[in-house]
């Protein structure tokens, strides 16, 4: 009778392993062949206040914001 808790804990893990594996290689195959690139959803432009141009500044690799004097 012991042996059907673990039967149970087995099969549960079994069952719920098998979807998320199959959703990792899902997701993994999206991002190889760039479905989930960033650069296709975003623009290629800047949204800076109306002082600031994106011909004037630049955002470094730090997040500071910097000029191109």
């Amino acid at each position: 009778m012991t042996h059907k808790k673990g039967q149970a804990a087995m099969e549960f893990l079994m069952t719920y392993g098998w979807a998320i594996l199959v959703v990792l290689i899902v997701i993994a195959a999206l991002a190889y062949f760039g479905v989930l690139d960033p650069s296709n959803v975003l623009p290629d432009k800047c949204t800076f206040p109306i002082s600031l141009t994106c011909d004037d500044f630049f955002v470094s690799a730090t997040g500071e914001l910097s000029s191109q004097s």
